[in-house]
């Protein structure tokens, strides 16, 4: 009876399982991205641009159980967490009010930016994507100075050659 073919139950099952244990691998996988995801928060304590909440002057500002920042109207600072959600707590120096909201990242941008003002009056978004600002380089002017060497004295020093 060695040589006899299993029956049929058994090769759908073992598919079955086989199919259970990839689902399960692939899921794993998925949350693992998700949980393991790191972003940068910029934490911004300025006035929103669109002028609906004014910055805070005096605040400290704690990401998930990190080391609360202390920001002044006008300061920014940085926060590196893990995952998609997180515990945002602001605590108003002056005041002495403290709020705790919670925020959700998207998951495929690095570097977010957090308005704490926004945050603390319910304004949304409150956070958003940071985008570097791009600065034209400086246009060449006739007057400007030139970046070519000159002696002590004011005189221009001629290159050398060596022989």
């Amino acid at each position: 009876m060695s040589g006899a073919a299993k029956p049929p139950r058994t090769a759908a099952r073992r598919i079955a399982v086989r199919s259970v244990l990839v689902a399960v691998y692939i899921g794993l996988t998925a949350l693992v991205f998700i949980l393991g995801k790191g972003h940068t928060v910029i934490v911004d304590n300025k006035d929103a641009e669109d002028g609906s909440a004014p910055a805070i002057d005096g605040v400290m500002v704690a990401v998930d159980r990190q080391e609360a920042l202390e920001l002044y109207s006008g300061d920014r600072d940085k926060a590196v967490v893990m995952g998609q959600s997180h515990t945002v707590t602001i605590e108003d120096i002056n005041a002495g009010t403290k709020i705790q909201k919670r925020i959700r990242l998207p998951i495929g941008e690095e570097i977010l930016l957090l308005s704490v003002p926004k945050l603390a009056a319910g304004l949304e978004p409150a956070v958003v994507p940071f985008v570097a600002l791009q600065e034209a380089p400086p246009a060449e002017d006739s007057d400007a100075e030139t970046n070519e060497f000159t002696s002590p004295g004011g005189e221009e020093t001629p290159p050398t050659v060596a022989p």
